[in-house]
């Protein structure tokens, strides 16, 4: 055999595994520089579309007394494919957000220049907004769309504030003046409700460690999913009752707690924070008052729509 044959070798494992490991590493830079370039690029298009709409609002407005279109087709905005454009108009106020691609900017008649993410009630980044269906959902202004259940004994039924409220200044407080039988209180929606599948829940509060039920009643037709239990309260601990209910045929639904046994004469059940909201998730409550959210007409009496928190 001659010499230069016998001197001949392939690379070893050790070569071939440095050789791997340099090209994936490679590769793995190239997919995040990539990556990073298609972002900024769709970041730059919303940004620019966003801009865009600000633009033919404001303009439109200079012709019309500065009132805000009543759509974004009055201004000339067209649709683009592969984008969602939200509008809310209120007087000479208006706010857009457009998303692409589960990316989201808006302008507003505050701030026209584009900014990350999306106006109070707009779906945004890829999240869809709800809707919580309870008008009064914490009793702020007043008691209106709430109501008594059952066959209470005397009871001294109170509007009250400086009481550590769950969400914002006001509870509705229900105070037993002579002990007998428990009867409880509850929230109706104002519209109608749609077919379908419904979650809903309130805070309630006692003083004393009391038995307490979910209650639903309405003029719809309605299912439960789950049966309600019954929950101990734990005295001065917000308790959150919930209900999973299927609405068969439109209607109204009232929500409301419900006492499982007697009360003693000064004992009370404070109520707060309720909501609604036409899926099978129970959700964090919100209404138009939390962050991202906004009222659907007027404040605190009105459904009320954002995205999860």
């Amino acid at each position: 055999m001659k010499k230069w044959a016998q001197k001949q070798s392939g690379f070893t494992i050790v070569e071939l595994l440095i050789v791997v490991v340099v090209i994936a590493i490679l590769a793995a830079i190239t997919i995040v520089a990539y990556n990073g370039i298609q972002n900024r690029a769709k970041n730059s298009a919303v940004q620019s579309a966003t801009s865009q709409i600000a633009k033919k609002i404001s303009l439109w407005q200079v012709d019309n007394a500065d009132q805000a279109p009543p759509d974004l087709a009055t201004a000339g905005v067209t649709s683009t494919a592969g984008s969602d454009y939200e509008y809310t108009p209120n007087g000479t106020n208006w706010c857009v957000t457009v998303t692409s691609s589960s990316v989201s900017y808006y302008a507003s008649d505050v701030s026209k220049n584009p900014k990350v993410g999306g106006c109070a009630g707009h779906a945004q980044n890829g999240t869809a907004a709800i809707t919580n269906f309870i008008p009064n959902t914490s009793l702020e202004t007043d008691t209106a769309l709430v109501s008594s259940i059952g066959s209470p004994s005397a009871r001294l039924v109170e509007r009250i504030n400086g009481v550590s409220a769950f969400r914002g200044d006001y509870v509705l407080r229900v105070t037993w003046t002579a002990g007998g039988a428990m009867g409880g209180y509850g929230a109706f929606t104002a519209d109608s409700l749609p077919v379908g599948d419904y979650v809903g829940s309130m805070w309630v509060r006692s003083n004393a460690a009391m038995q307490l039920r979910p209650y639903l009643e309405g003029t719809a037709s309605k299912t439960a999913i789950v049966t309600p239990t019954n929950i101990t309260t734990v005295p001065g601990v917000w308790t959150r009752i919930t209900y999973t209910l299927t609405v068969t045929a439109p209607g109204t639904i009232k929500m409301c707690w419900l006492g499982q046994s007697t009360a003693a004469a000064g004992n009370y059940v404070d109520m707060d924070a309720i909501m609604l909201t036409s899926s099978t998730t129970l959700y964090n409550f919100a209404d138009g008052n939390s962050s991202n959210w906004s009222w659907n007409g007027t404040q605190n009496a009105s459904t009320s729509k954002g995205i999860p928190i």
